[in-house]
């Protein structure tokens, strides 16, 4: 799964436990791959997915909730999208340890007492702190490329052509060239030429070596109040 347009970590947490939750609700599945997927990422979210949302849950008194990276740098700690990631979390939770239960939802039978008082205190902190405006703020949806380190053509790939089928040499083009080119990775890349292909220059770009977090370079997103 590659979200590239939302930098919110939760966001993806998210997309994954939402999906969780639909397969789970059918009383069948039509594929044995989707079996598959479900039984994976049940096992999965209940286990690394949930240490990784508990994990970055800030707890005050009788407060849960949760921050990203808007308004947060160097010394500023303005937590302007905490309303907005508490919300994602605990929706990721609730899709995680919830099951249907005809047009309602009730717990899964292994939900522990501490994540299901760690929802209630969050769930708490939305109702109480509604008003906070600084707090709405959201990288909902962004432009995909956030800085160097995030260029998708800098990378290694196994697919390099336009739409018509000609090929383009991501060695020997120019930027200028990137127009209209479909670049991705079909299959598996042998690990000693992948390492070769990191020493490679892709459109004039050398293979980013180290992720910058958010604050690498301006990108725009778009910011929505009532999320």
């Amino acid at each position: 799964i590659a979200l590239v347009y939302y930098p919110s970590v939760m966001d993806f947490y998210w997309f994954v436990a939402r999906a969780l939750f639909l397969l789970e609700s059918q009383p069948e599945l039509p594929f044995e791959e989707m079996k598959f997927a479900r039984d994976l990422l049940g096992e999965i979210m209940r286990s690394k997915g949930t240490e990784f949302i508990l994990k970055h849950a800030i707890i005050e008194d009788d407060y849960v909730y949760w921050v990203e990276f808007l308004g947060n740098f160097a010394n500023k700690t303005k937590n302007e999208d905490r309303i907005f990631a508490t919300s994602i979390a605990v929706n990721c939770l609730i899709d995680i340890w919830t099951q249907k239960d005809g047009n309602k939802r009730k717990w899964r039978d292994d939900t522990t007492e501490n994540i299901k008082e760690i929802i209630e205190k969050a769930v708490s902190f939305l109702e109480d702190n509604d008003q906070d405006t600084n707090g709405h703020f959201n990288a909902f949806f962004s432009g995909d490329v956030k800085g160097p380190s995030s260029n998708p053509y800098a990378y290694p790939a196994t697919i390099s052509q336009y739409l018509n089928g000609t090929q383009v040499d991501p060695q020997t083009s120019s930027k200028q060239q990137l127009f209209g080119v479909w670049y991705a990775c079909k299959g598996f890349i042998p690990k000693s030429e992948y390492e070769s292909q990191l020493n490679q220059i892709h459109f004039e770009s050398k293979v980013p070596n180290e992720f910058k977090n958010m604050n690498e370079h301006a990108f725009p997103y778009l910011s929505l109040i009532h999320i």
